[in-house]
C-alpha cells in the first residue's frame, strides 16, 4: 500500500530526528546551557525571525515559547526537526 510506505517512511524520519536530538544533547528544559557557549547557529538567527503561525503550532503542542525559539534557532526554522526535538527531549528516560 502507498500510504502504508510514507506512513513507514515518516516513522524513519521521525526517529532519525529522535536519535539526532538525543546524540546532540539538546536542552529543551530551561535556560540551563551549563556553561556551553552558545552555538553559531543560535547567535546567527535572530529571536523572532519565524513565522508565528509556526511557533504558535508548537506552543499549542504544550512546549513553553522560550523553548519553541530555542528549537526553532537550532534547526535553523526546521518546524519537523524542531518539534521532533522538542517532543524527544519531553520524554523521560528510565
Amino acid at each position: 500500500m502507498p500510504g502504508s510506505a510514507l506512513q513507514e517512511q515518516e516513522d524513519q524520519q521521525l526517529a532519525q530526528a529522535l536519535a539526532n536530538s538525543a546524540r546532540e544533547g539538546f536542552k529543551v528544559s530551561g535556560s540551563s546551557n551549563q556553561g556551553h557557549p552558545s552555538t553559531s547557529i543560535t547567535s546567527a538567527q535572530p529571536m523572532n525571525d519565524f513565522p508565528e503561525e509556526n511557533i504558535q503550532k508548537l506552543v499549542q503542542l504544550g512546549f513553553s515559547r522560550e523553548n519553541v525559539l530555542e528549537a526553532l534557532r537550532r534547526f535553523n526554522g526546521d518546524i519537523d526537526q524542531a518539534m521532533a526535538a522538542l517532543f524527544a527531549m519531553s520524554l523521560k528516560l528510565p
